[in-house]
Parts: C-alpha cells; sequence; structure tokens
C-alpha cells in the first residue's frame, strides 16, 4: 500500500484526511493504514466524527483495538 502513496505512505504523527462517497473504501483504507502502524508496535487513532466505526470490521482487517484511540 505505501508504494501507492505520495511519500511511501502516511506520515507518522500527523493527521491524514480521506474523503469520499459511501461505497468508496475510505474506511477500509484506514482501518488497514492503520493495522499496519499499530502491528509495528505503534499506536493508532482514528478520528470517528459520525461515530460509525464499527470493531468487529476494525479487528476483521486484524486491527488491535487495544492499539487504537478513538476520537
Amino acid at each position: 500500500m505505501a508504494a501507492l502513496l505520495p511519500g511511501g505512505g502516511f506520515p507518522k504523527g500527523a493527521l491524514s484526511p480521506l474523503s469520499g462517497g459511501p461505497p468508496s473504501g475510505k474506511t477500509l483504507l484506514a482501518l488497514s493504514a492503520l493495522a499496519a502502524a499499530a502491528a509495528e508496535g505503534g499506536l493508532a487513532a482514528f478520528v470517528d466524527g459520525r461515530g460509525e466505526l464499527y470493531p468487529p470490521a476494525a479487528e476483521a482487517v486484524g486491527l488491535d483495538l487495544r492499539r487504537l484511540l478513538v476520537v
């Protein structure tokens, strides 16, 4: 995934806004990126302005919810 993004991936320690329509896959992309970051021993944060995060979906992509901060 990192090879497809400008600069080689999402910058650590910074917000990376994603936008798109409802069926665009932005949440799946975000959760996959967060799972990769958390797997490296880091912490991840998900800004969920609409309160729509579905924890079972996050776990399904391999995200350890113990390493996730939901804002």
